[in-house]
């Protein structure tokens, strides 16, 4: 018998009120009441105790209980939103358009990417991702990116546009890899920067340019021994112009092709520094000078860079960072640097970063 139960028997035992045979107070029956419930209760701990079993006519089937479990499983699968997958890539910031098999979609903040996705970000635009142990993956605007793999061995392929990378250190069995159509990128630990254009009259092949500000990185382009980038370095394939191909663009429509100049025979000529040598030199001289502080050299030689190979592979990430340098020094400078970089590259990279130096 439960507590309860002894007190409703002790309070039908207890004298109620003078009519009965022993006429008691009201402080006298509460005392009756307490001292009954004290001697069912002591009377109850006495005896052995027993299973109470419940009888088979009152136990619900076994398929009531199954459906029960299955209403529940269900229930929560309807109302209880999924966790972030532990093994992708979570939107810190911006969004992207993200593809797989079941379609398109935009992703914000909160939302994560997996295996097999491939990531679109708007001109103008830019969405920033993290792993859980603090890796950083970040894609401006106008990119194309498909997620290879996000587990151990992280893979990523950069079609169009500009990916930029903190990778934490990593451990045994970990890799961290991006590939383009021109070279393929990995690191052990490091912040590096990759920029791919599509293919273009001065750059036939598309250009890949990589520029590591910590740790080292190694370009492996095909058939070519691995290339190691370190901080405060940039390098960028080689790129294959349509006159080097011995493919010429007439002027005019059913225009004949024009003749191959060559050399005399036996005209001995000074060999002439490889372009794109040079620009990388210049390149990697104004980075240097950036890294150290001396950010009014580092725009010189960009701009030497730009006045000397104005159509060069390397133009406009010169443009660029000659924009920023510009900023940290004299705004009235970056915002005509600005102007001139958004009518140079209207459709640039880095039009968002030009727009908000240009505005007032």
């Amino acid at each position: 018998m439960s507590p309860l139960s002894e007190e409703r028997a002790a309070r039908l035992l207890a004298p109620r009120d003078a009519n009965e045979t022993l006429p008691l107070s009201a402080d006298e029956h509460e005392a009756a009441v307490s001292a009954v419930t004290a001697a069912l209760a002591a009377r109850r701990r006495a005896q052995p105790s027993r299973p109470v079993t419940q009888p088979l006519w009152r136990r619900p089937p076994l398929w009531v209980a199954l459906a029960a479990s299955l209403l529940v499983g269900v229930g929560i699968g309807r109302f209880v939103k999924p966790s972030a997958r532990e093994d992708g890539l979570r939107v810190e910031s911006g969004f992207a358009t993200v593809s797989n098999a079941h379609g398109n979609q935009l992703i914000q903040a909160g939302d994560t990417v997996g295996n097999e996705e491939r990531l679109r970000t708007a001109a103008g635009g830019t969405v920033a991702l993290t792993f859980s142990e603090g890796t950083s993956v970040t894609l401006e605007g106008k990119s194309d990116l498909v997620v290879r793999s996000v587990g151990a061995f992280r893979r990523f392929a950069l079609q169009e546009g500009r990916f930029e990378a903190h990778v934490m250190k990593l451990h045994g069995g970990e890799r961290f890899r991006l590939e383009t159509e021109r070279a393929t990128v990995e690191v052990r630990g490091t912040r590096f920067s990759v920029d791919v254009q599509p293919p273009s009259d001065s750059c036939r092949n598309g250009s890949t340019a990589v520029t590591v500000q910590e740790g080292v990185v190694s370009v492996e382009e095909p058939g070519q021994p691995p290339r190691f980038v370190r901080a405060g370095e940039r390098y960028a394939a080689p790129c294959a112009s349509l006159a080097e191909d011995g493919v010429n663009t007439p002027s005019e429509k059913g225009a004949p092709p024009a003749a191959k100049e060559t050399a005399p025979r036996n005209h001995k000529t000074a060999p002439v520094p490889s372009a794109l040598a040079k620009m990388n030199t210049l390149y990697e001289q104004a980075l240097a000078a950036r890294k150290v502080g001396d950010y009014e050299r580092a725009v010189v030689l960009l701009r030497q860079l730009r006045a000397e190979f104005p159509s060069g592979q390397l133009d406009e990430a010169a443009a660029v960072e000659e924009m920023r340098l510009l900023d940290k020094l004299d705004p009235a400078r970056a915002a005509g640097a600005a102007q001139q970089y958004l009518l140079d590259y209207p459709d640039g990279y880095a039009k968002d970063v030009a727009a908000r130096l240009v505005a007032p």
